[in-house]
This record gives C-alpha cells, sequence and structure tokens, in this order.
C-alpha cells in the first residue's frame, strides 16, 4: 500500500511539475506567426508589457483573445487597466479589454478558438495546462 501511495504521488508531482512548466514557459515559447499578435498591456505606473498571442476572430470585427494558463498577468493586467493595444505587422490599434462573462459569447469563442483540432487534441492540451480555467478578453476598439 505505502508503495502504491509514493508511486502515485511521484507520478501525481511530475504531472504538476510538467504542467507548471508549460504553463509558465508557454507564454514565452508561443511561436509568432501569421495567427498570433502582441497584446501590450500596462500596469498602474504605466509600463508597458508585451505578450505574445493568437487572437481569435469571428470574421465580423470582432476579437478575442484567451487565457487558457494559470500564470496570466497580462489578462489581470487588462483587467486592471482595461486600455490595451494589439500590434499585428507593425500597426498598434488601441483597445478596451471587456471580460466575457456570457456563457454563449465565452462557448462561441471557444468553437472558434478549437477549429477543426480534435478532441483529444485539445483535451491533451487542457492536461497540459493542468486544466486552467480559460479566461476571455473581448477588445472593443477605443476612440
Amino acid at each position: 500500500m505505502k508503495k502504491t501511495i509514493l508511486i502515485l504521488t511521484i507520478l501525481l508531482g511530475s504531472y504538476l511539475f510538467v504542467g507548471l512548466l508549460f504553463g509558465g514557459t508557454v507564454r514565452y515559447l508561443q511561436p509568432e506567426d501569421g495567427g498570433t499578435a502582441v497584446l501590450i498591456t500596462f500596469d498602474s505606473d504605466h509600463s508597458a508589457y508585451e505578450t505574445v498571442v493568437r487572437p481569435v476572430e469571428d470574421g465580423n470585427g470582432r476579437i478575442w483573445i484567451l487565457s487558457g494558463q494559470w500564470f496570466r498577468s497580462w489578462y489581470n493586467r487588462a483587467l486592471a487597466t482595461p486600455a490595451v493595444k494589439l500590434q499585428r505587422n507593425e500597426t498598434s490599434i488601441s483597445y478596451r479589454a471587456i471580460p466575457v462573462e456570457d456563457s454563449e459569447e465565452i462557448e462561441k469563442v471557444l468553437t472558434l478558438r478549437r477549429g477543426d483540432a480534435s478532441t483529444t487534441g485539445v483535451f491533451l492540451y487542457q492536461a497540459l495546462l493542468l486544466f486552467a480555467p480559460v479566461k476571455i478578453l473581448k477588445l472593443e476598439a477605443s476612440s
């Protein structure tokens, strides 16, 4: 019995270590390509922070940014200071970040994000991120 508990503890500890390592490094290792953008958030001192993100768009001009990991400092900064910028191809546009709390909108955005990814692939990705709850920000153009 003690051996089984020890093995399960080691397995669980290893899983947590790998999940935290992956979640902590994914923001730094996020590859930049045609589907990515740089989200610029600001703290209370107006210091700017850049994070590579993969925006979700619906084809009607609406843009969302998803945070699906436990380390979400950019998300928390955007909640505290909702004036953000999204930079693509050297063009930076100002937006207001609004947290999405409507369950229908959340499901719509998650469906758009998953695209044609397999259920197994989505599950494995979520497992690697320790099943962190997905938090979504809608970006509305600033005037």
